[in-house]
């Protein structure tokens, strides 16, 4: 499988690469993807955030189907810490992300998808973010710093964004929402 990278370079990331439930699907499901995506990072830390583990792993009643999307988590992936004092710093700037989703009519990211955005907003520059559905995670916040671009075996061509979160534009978005009448 050829993949097609535009962008920034993926050695010249910084920290750490966090993958959310989408991506994870995807590697998952097409070993060939994986295998042409993995040595593009294999110099970085691929994380996982309990939470997007979470996903991953619900609604998977089958044991064996079960075993396997385990064992793929712990072969390739690190896991996040998650501690009351880092779910309370995700959980508040989830809040506010979820407020400014709402004011510029992007609400329905999911709760998984806004503590993963609260973990990139925490970790700033140190983190990406590599995503099989973009929408969650709007260029009004994030930037996207390179695509990963391949063909599906149904001849489909998907791309997948690794994204980081921009302080700047956060604070504009902050500024913009304190400014609406109560």
């Amino acid at each position: 499988m050829k993949l097609f990278v535009n962008g920034e370079n993926i050695d010249s990331l910084r920290g750490y690469v966090f993958c959310d439930a989408d991506f994870l699907t995807i590697l998952f499901k097409n070993k060939d993807f994986l295998e042409g995506v993995l040595p593009l990072f294999s110099e970085k830390f691929l994380v996982v955030d309990p939470l997007t583990k979470l996903e991953f792993l619900r609604d998977v009643y089958a044991p064996e189907q079960r075993i396997l999307k385990e064992q793929f988590i712990s072969k390739i992936f690190l896991t996040a810490e998650y501690h009351q004092e880092i779910f309370r710093a995700l959980d508040t700037n989830a809040l506010i992300l979820s407020r400014i989703y709402a004011h510029r009519k992007r609400p329905g990211a999911s709760l998984v998808d806004l503590f993963l955005a609260a973990r990139l907003m925490r970790l700033s520059k140190n983190a990406t973010l590599i995503t099989g559905n973009a929408k969650d995670f709007p260029s009004f916040i994030f930037d996207t710093l390179s695509i990963i671009n391949f063909e599906e075996k149904d001849g489909v061509v998907r791309a997948i964004p690794l994204l980081r979160f921009n302080e700047d534009k956060f604070k504009q978005c902050q500024l913009d929402y304190s400014k609406m009448k109560i």
